[in-house]
């Protein structure tokens, strides 16, 4: 039970301490809006640490995803287009993982490149062999990897040529397009034109793409060339008693 001077302590004990909770409810009052303000731009900043950490991922996880999936869609193609199999399709998965990690094409480039070797008839291990041919014909035009296997694939078709002629034909290629005012796809456009031709007539491969790189020296290119060599050729074929004399 509390005697008279506990309760005369006490109450002084609150007016002494009245003073000091009162200056602190006012310091709190008069910071409290400074503090929600902190608060709120503590859990801005928190926010925007995490977006800025998590968007990137989130694309680069998206992206991935992305590439990968025109990736399998690529070697999907190239396997119907092949036929290839359990270790000889890994093979050609290998090998155009391996271009998109040590080269300057994509995996899914190569993979493209491959289904265009394909519709040409090239085989699985002609088609690992012919690739860095392919690469390095594509690099040197400036153009895409798929379009290199394309236009060269439908020269050798046209020209009657087989896959052990590939080095040479892009050696060939090379030489012209260096040399001369013509590139890939303008040579690509006048064998379309002349290839069978020359071939059936017995010019050698060389001097077709000679030919033709001389006339684009002159401004004469793409099928324009092709056309008038062949059309030279098919004179010479058939020749008229006029000229067959001379």
């Amino acid at each position: 039970m509390l005697n008279i001077g506990t309760i005369i302590a006490n109450l002084k004990l609150v007016d002494t301490l009245t003073p000091a909770l009162n200056k602190a409810q006012a310091s709190l009052t008069r910071f409290g809006p400074k503090l929600k303000q902190t608060g709120a731009s503590m859990r801005a900043t928190g926010t925007s640490m995490t977006m800025g950490l998590t968007a990137p991922i989130v694309a680069g996880v998206a992206a991935a995803a992305i590439a990968f999936g025109g990736f399998e869609k690529s070697m999907n193609r190239v396997k119907a287009l092949t036929g290839a199999t359990g270790a000889d399709f890994e093979k050609l998965s290998a090998q155009a993982k391996e271009l998109g990690k040590t080269t300057a094409f994509s995996a899914s480039e190569a993979a493209d490149a491959m289904g265009f070797l394909a519709m040409a008839g090239f085989e699985t291990t002609e088609i690992i062999g012919a690739m860095p041919g392919v690469l390095e014909l594509a690099a040197s035009a400036q153009i895409d990897l798929a379009s290199a296997a394309d236009i060269t694939s439908n020269i050798m078709t046209g020209y009657g040529q087989t896959t052990k002629d590939l080095a040479q034909t892009n050696n060939v290629l090379v030489q012209a397009m260096t040399s001369a005012n013509v590139d890939l796809r303008m040579l690509g456009e006048s064998m379309k034109f002349v290839g069978p031709v020359a071939k059936s007539a017995g010019m050698s491969f060389e001097e077709a793409t000679a030919a033709i790189a001389m006339m684009g020296n002159a401004g004469i290119q793409g099928s324009m060339a092709g056309t008038a060599l062949r059309g030279a050729i098919t004179k010479l074929l058939t020749p008229t008693k006029k000229a067959e004399k001379e």
